[in-house]
């Protein structure tokens, strides 16, 4: 139960980081891993989300074998750039 407790804690202080400075994730993963220790529900959950992660990174590593290391290089800076006009557009808009 106390882990039940401080895993739900975690996981709130995480959703908080979100929008203020800190490491957010990181936080909230940490909160469901302690959750998942107490729920079985919880745990298949991670488990399924771990199984979908690593099939996408897979997917990603044939295609950056396919591409090249200066494709895929070129590829992350323009999706890093195009990400960053997109957030900061986002901050202007909420701003």
């Amino acid at each position: 139960m106390v882990l039940m407790i401080l895993g739900v804690g975690v996981v709130l202080l995480g959703l908080v980081m979100l929008v203020i400075p800190g490491p957010g994730l990181l936080i909230v993963a940490a909160g469901l891993m302690l959750v998942a220790a107490e729920s079985m529900i919880m745990a298949r959950w991670l488990d399924l989300l771990d199984l979908k992660f690593v099939g996408i990174w897979r997917w990603g590593q044939r295609k950056g074998d396919r591409l090249g290391p200066l494709k895929c290089f070129i590829l992350g800076v323009g999706v890093g750039c195009a990400a960053m006009f997109v957030g900061i557009a986002i901050w202007g808009w909420l701003t």
